[in-house]
Order: C-alpha cells, then structure tokens, then sequence
C-alpha cells in the first residue's frame, strides 16, 4: 500500500490599515487540526482550523476583514512540502474566530472558521435596487453590477474582471455570457430595460443563480475565481473516473434511496401577462419511458402506468426554448437526488479504471466516480469477476434459509442483475480531515455523491416538442 505524508499550510491575509491604506500582511499559521468542506454550487465551501494560541501571532478579538490560502498536499519520501498553486485548495474569508482553554493539557488554542467568496453574496441581504440586474444587462454585466451594488472595495471588486468557462462548449458559454437576460421575456419587457422580477427577501446570490438559470447555466466558485458551465459539463465525466473498491480502498460506506424524486420529471409553467400566454415545459419529453412509474393499488390485477411529473411556476420567461433550458437544468439537479451515498477513504491517489492516478484533493464538482460495493452477492457467491451462480442455486440457498420459495425466487432474479448494474456516480461533495499530534496525526476524505444521469441513454427525439404554448 503506498505511503502518504499529508501536510496543510494557512496564509492568513490581515488588512493593516496602521502600515499604508489597503495594505494587508501575511501570516504563516501553524495549525495543528483542519476541516475542509466543498459543497454545491449554492452553499459556500468551508474551512476549519485549529491553531495554538502561540503560534496564530494575533489575537483573535483582533481579527476582522482577514482572508485565507489554505495548502494541502503529499509531502513524498523526503518529507518536504512548499505551498504552491498546485497545493492551493480553499481561498476564503474569516467568517468566526474563537479563543478557548482548557486544563486538560491543550492549552489556549485558536479556532477560526472560513467561507469561499460565495458566502459575500450569501450574506448580502437585502440587496440595493442599483445592484439588481436589468434585462438589458448581459450575463457579464448582470455579474458586475452586483458586485459593484456589494459596496466592498476588496476582494469583491477584483471578482467582477472575468468570468471562468469550463467543459466542452466553451464557446456557448462564453456567447450565453454576452447575450442579454432579456432574450428571455417578451421582446416589450425587454426593451424597457428594468430590473429583473425578484423576492425583495433573496440574497444577492439567488439573484446571481436566478440569472444564470434563466440562460440555462450552473455558477460556482472555485477559489477566487467564478465559474460558469452548462449542467452538461458540470455533471458530465471530467477526466478519468477514480475507482474506489470495497475492501481495498474504502473504510467506511453507506447509500440511501430517496424515493420522493423516484422516476419523476419535471415541468415549468409560466404565464406572461403582456401576451396573455402560458407556457410550458417538459422535460423528459411526454412518452419518455424514464418517467414512467407503475403502480399497485388495492385489488388491481395489473400495475398502472402514469407519467410521474411535478410542476413549478417559473416567471419571467416567455421563450419555449428558454424555458425548456430550465426545465432540463431542474430535472437534471432533482434527478441526482434519488440515489445518494458517501463513503470514507484514506487515499490521497486512487486510480482510475484505466490506471491513471487521481488526485482526490482536486476532484471537481460533478465528475464522475466509479464505486463497486458489492463484491460478493448475500447467498455467498463471487460476482467481481463477473460470473455468478444460477438463479436456481441462489433460490435453492435462500429458501434452505427459511425464505417462501416465491420470495427467493423474486430475491434471486433480481440479486442475478447486481452484474449488470452500473458502478458510475457523481461527485457531489467532500470533506477532507487531517489532524497532527505527537502520535502522529489522522487524515480521512469523506465523499458525498449521487446519480449520475447519462442523456444518451434515452434521447428524446429531436423532432419532438417538450414545450408548448396555450392561451
């Protein structure tokens, strides 16, 4: 098994207004404990820290303002770990600083908690009307207002100089980004050029999302930078998948069924007072097998088949197309819902089906994971390399265990499908811990993921319309 030497480094940035106006000091911290959390793109990530008191080098009731780099790393055979870009995982603000003591031998120590930049945006509330976004803003410009509206000089204003593009469609992104929201909405809306419609409750980041989804776009941050992409991209294989396997590489696992979200579609409804029109959005499209759920209800000799959907009012759009873009982004989210798991590994690198090593500290949001948990089947045969006993000696087995014959039977069928069963999910976040002490220290990765949905499973037909218009 190979050998890991992790080691984390924390630059925490200080304003010192005393020096010059604007200038900030740097300050290597030593911390002895670290918590990272990266969540979704609508929670910001986190970063915890635990430092003595000694050697933090300011008290924290003196601390506001402050910003932080936070390192990790393999340190190698030699032992020696710089920080650098590659090793850079978490740029956040202070959010908490905590002084505690105690006498059982831990001393006073620091503890200091962080958010990524979305937590600006999270904690802007209410938002100034001159920051709302207007339908004539494009993408680009809708970003830029806002953060100008945050009224913070620093690092707020630096993040309104560009927009990161990722995945395949780059050039669609970077087009979505120069088109005007109100492509949208009625073209008489449009040309009026106000503000977007919103709840006066929404922080300027639900705005943000509300915008990006108007064009069918997720938005996140990674670092200090934001990042723009079609669900397609965010949810879609990004590089090799890392495999992790029962008994090799994973201490601990556990998944849940969620089936409110069980094979349910969705679709939008939006209803534009200047035409008098509604509109709505289906996405699958209607006849889309996936969608469809049977049934058993009392006394019925054969299950019923509907079509599952549930349906949300989206205002503000009055395109077909647009709105069918939501449509696809909504379902896309929900959908991942229904299966979700987590399991904890100690790797640093595991590698890919194809024996490429991946670096588990720079996994993004959304890529794919190959997960095998079921090795062996309950009735004791080997199914990893594919084979498995007939469907016969596996009834035969449960029934000796006291099973009624037609339960094992139903057992055996579908127990005889774990082989054919897919091994891919999506990434939908992790916790990194690592801890040193003199007896060494702990280090653990928590990953959280779900389904990963394939649309090329079951196209729809391009000659099918999942949007209509009624009066």
């Amino acid at each position: 098994m190979p050998t890991y030497r992790p080691r984390m480094h924390l630059d925490l940035i200080v304003p010192d207004e005393a020096l010059a106006p604007g200038a900030v000091v740097t300050i290597p911290v030593d911390i002895r404990k670290a918590r990272w959390v990266v969540n979704d793109h609508n929670h910001a990530d986190e970063l915890e820290v635990d430092a003595e008191f000694a050697d933090v080098g300011i008290d924290p009731r003196m601390i506001q303002g402050s910003l932080a780099n936070f390192y990790m790393g393999d340190a190698g055979a030699l032992d020696n770990f710089e920080p650098s870009p590659s090793t850079l995982r978490f740029v956040g603000r202070l959010s908490t600083a905590t002084r505690a003591g105690s006498e059982d031998g831990s001393g006073m120590r620091v503890e200091l908690k962080f958010l990524d930049y979305t937590s600006f945006f999270l904690l802007a509330k209410p938002v100034a009307a001159k920051a709302i976004p207007k339908f004539s803003d494009t993408l680009s410009e809708a970003w830029a207002r806002l953060c100008d509206g945050l009224g913070d000089p620093s690092p707020v204003a630096d993040l309104a100089k560009g927009l990161l593009v990722r995945g395949s469609s780059v050039a669609q992104v970077t087009a979505a980004l120069q088109t005007p929201i109100g492509h949208a909405v009625p073209d008489r809306l449009a040309k009026l050029g106000g503000p977007i419609a919103i709840d006066p409750k929404m922080d300027a980041w639900a705005i943000w999302q509300t915008c990006v989804g108007m064009m069918g776009l997720i938005s996140y941050f990674e670092r200090d930078r934001l990042v723009c992409v079609f669900p397609e991209a965010y949810y879609g294989p990004a590089g090799s998948a890392p495999r992790f396997v029962w008994g090799e590489n994973i201490m601990s696992y556990s998944e849940e069924r969620q089936n409110d979200f069980e094979k349910k579609g969705v679709a939008l409804v939006s209803f534009d007072p200047l035409t008098g029109r509604t509109i709505e959005a289906l996405w699958p499209p209607e006849g889309d097998k996936t969608i469809q759920k049977k049934q058993a209800g009392p006394g019925a000799k054969r299950p019923v088949t509907n079509e599952a959907r549930d349906y949300f009012p989206i205002p503000n759009v009055s395109d077909p197309e647009a709105l069918l873009e939501q449509a696809k982004r909504i379902y896309e989210e929900r959908s991942r819902q229904e299966m979700v798991g987590q399991l904890t590994t100690v790797e640093m690198v595991v590698k890919s089906g194809d024996g490429t090593p991946v670096d588990l500290l720079a996994l993004q949001l959304g890529t794919t994971l190959e997960i095998q948990i079921d090795p062996t089947d309950f009735a004791g045969a080997d199914l990893t390399d594919g084979t498995q006993p007939s469907k016969t000696a596996i009834s035969n087995r449960l029934v000796a265990r006291g099973l009624p014959v037609d339960v094992a039977g139903i057992l055996a069928r579908n127990w005889g499908r774990l082989t054919t069963l897919r091994r891919e999910w999506c990434l939908k976040g992790y916790e990194v811990d690592l801890s040193s002490s003199e007896e060494g220290g702990e280090f653990k990765i928590t990953i959280h993921y779900c389904n990963r949905l394939d649309p090329t499973d079951n196209p729809a037909p391009p000659d099918v319309g999942s949007a209509t218009t009624s009066t």
